[in-house]
C-alpha cells in the first residue's frame, strides 16, 4: 500500500470500515416511517412486491396525501425507481410483518418502531381501511434498512471517486464523514425518499462515465442501467444524466449507454401504463392534493433567483447558507475547474424554477442532495490543499466551524419534523 502522500484509485479496508461506522452510527436514530413521502414509497415497494402497481389498503401509508388517483382508483405519485429499489427489501419484509404482529400482541412490546410520533399519531386520524402499524414493523425495517444500504453504497463511491481525483487518504476519508454527518445526505440516508438514492445512482454514472472511454463496453451498457435508473427515481435528473454521459463518453460509445438504459426506460413505461394509461403520464398527472403538480408549467413556474435563493442562500431559512454552508466552500472550491460542473447546471436550473423549491412540508434544500457529491469534491480539494502557517490553520479552523454548525443544523431539523 502507497503512503498517503501517493493517492491511489483502490480503497482498503480503512475505507469500507470508515463507511460501516457511519452507517453503523445513524442506526441510533431507529427505523420507522417519518411522512407521506417515505410513506408512499413503501407503499408502492409493497404493491410492487406482490405483483401489482394499485396501492389498495396501503394507500393510508401515504397519509392520504402523497397519492395520485386515476378513475378511483389509487397509486403513489412517486417516481417508481426507489420504490423498485426497494422491492427486494419490503418483499423479505412482508414475510416477518405478520409473525412479528403477533409477537406484540402476545407480549405488548414492540419488535421495531414502525413509524416515528408524529407519523403515527396523523396515521391513526387519517386511517381508513389501511394495516394497523404493529403489522408493519418488519417492512419498515426493511425500508430503513435498504435507505441506509444505498447510503453506504453512494459514500463507498465518495470514496472510489475521490481517489480517482488523487486525493489522498485522510482529506478523503475526512470528506466523506462530513457527507455523513453534516450535510442532508445524513437525515436522508435513515428514511425511504428518493434523494439519496438519486444522488448514489447520479454518483455511480459519474464514476462509470468518467472511466468511459477505457471501460469495457459491459461497463458502458451497466453504465446505461444505472443512469436510467437514476432518472427512474427522480425524472428531473435526466437533465444531469444526459449532460454527464455526453461530456465524458465519445459519440460512438454513446449506443452500448443507450442499450443498457432501454430495459429501464421501457419497464418504468410500461409501469406509467398500467398506472396512468399512458407511458408518458406519471404520478403527478393524478396528484390528488397539489394542482400545480399535475403539468410541467405549474410545476416549474417560479423565478430562478427565487429558487437559487431558497436553495442556495437563506430563503425560508432552508438553503445551504442557513442549514449547511460547509457544502458552499466545497462548491467554491470547484472554482477553478468550472466545467466539471457542467452536466449538473441545466438541472439545477430546473430545480431552481420548481413551484415549492424549499421541499414543501421539510422546508430545507433537499432537492439538491444529488449535488453534494459535486460539492464533497471541492470539500476534498480545499481540504488537499496546499497552504501552510497561519492560512492553514486558518483553514482548518473555518471549516471545522462550518462542518459544526451545518451538523448541528441539519440534524436538529431532522428532529423537528420527524417528531424524534
Amino acid at each position: 500500500m502507497p503512503p498517503p502522500s501517493q493517492p491511489t484509485h483502490r480503497l482498503n479496508w480503512a475505507d469500507l470500515g470508515l463507511v460501516v461506522c457511519l452507517v453503523a452510527a445513524s442506526l441510533g436514530l431507529g427505523f420507522g416511517l417519518s411522512s407521506s413521502n417515505d410513506g408512499s414509497h413503501v407503499a408502492l415497494a409493497r404493491a410492487l412486491s406482490q405483483g401489482r402497481v394499485e396501492l389498495q389498503q396501503d394507500r393510508d401509508l401515504t397519509l392520504r396525501v402523497d397519492v395520485a388517483v386515476r378513475e378511483g382508483v389509487s397509486y403513489s405519485d412517486r417516481p417508481p425507481g426507489t420504490a423498485a429499489l426497494a422491492t427486494p427489501a419490503l418483499w423479505i419484509g412482508q414475510r416477518f410483518d405478520a409473525s412479528w404482529a403477533q409477537t406484540t400482541q402476545k407480549s405488548g412490546v414492540l419488535v421495531v418502531w414502525p413509524a416515528r410520533k408524529k407519523y403515527a399519531g396523523t396515521y391513526a386520524a387519517r386511517l381508513r381501511d389501511g394495516p394497523a402499524l404493529i403489522t408493519l414493523q418488519a417492512s419498515a425495517l426493511a425500508a430503513s434498512s435498504h435507505a441506509r444500504l444505498m447510503s453506504a453504497v453512494g459514500l463507498l463511491l465518495m470514496l472510489w471517486l475521490l481517489a480517482r481525483k488523487g486525493i489522498a487518504a485522510t482529506p478523503r476519508r475526512v470528506t466523506v464523514a462530513a457527507l455523513a454527518f453534516c450535510s442532508l445526505w445524513g437525515p436522508y440516508s435513515v428514511m425511504l425518499f428518493n434523494h439519496v438514492s438519486a444522488a448514489t445512482l447520479l454518483l455511480a454514472t459519474w464514476c462509470i462515465a468518467l472511466d468511459s472511454q477505457s471501460n469495457r463496453r459491459i461497463w458502458l451498457v451497466l453504465g446505461g442501467v444505472v443512469g436510467a435508473m437514476c432518472v427512474a427515481t427522480d425524472y428531473l435528473l435526466v437533465l444531469a444524466v444526459v449532460p454527464m454521459v455526453a461530456l465524458h463518453c465519445k459519440p460512438t460509445r454513446w449506443w452500448w449507454w443507450l442499450l443498457g438504459a432501454a430495459p429501464v426506460a421501457l419497464a418504468v413505461a410500461w409501469y406509467h401504463q398500467l398506472a396512468f394509461g399512458n407511458p408518458w403520464a406519471t404520478g403527478y398527472s393524478f396528484q390528488s392534493n397539489f394542482a400545480f403538480a399535475r403539468s410541467l408549467g405549474s410545476t416549474f413556474d417560479r423565478s430562478p433567483l427565487h429558487g437559487f435563493w431558497i436553495l442556495f442562500g437563506s430563503g425560508r431559512d432552508a438553503g445551504l447558507l442557513a442549514q449547511a454552508p460547509l457544502w458552499l466552500l466545497g462548491l467554491l472550491g470547484l472554482w477553478r475547474q468550472p466545467r466539471i460542473a457542467l452536466p449538473w447546471f441545466a438541472w439545477l436550473l430546473a430545480i431552481c424554477t420548481h413551484h415549492t423549491p424549499w421541499g414543501g412540508g421539510t422546508m430545507d434544500h433537499r432537492y439538491i442532495v444529488p449535488l453534494l457529491p459535486l460539492a464533497a469534491l471541492g470539500l476534498a480539494r480545499v481540504l488537499s490543499s496546499s497552504v501552510n502557517g497561519r492560512r492553514r490553520i486558518a483553514l482548518g479552523a473555518v471549516t471545522a466551524a462550518l462542518a459544526l454548525y451545518s451538523s448541528s443544523r441539519v440534524w436538529s431539523h431532522l428532529f423537528e419534523w420527524r417528531g424524534l
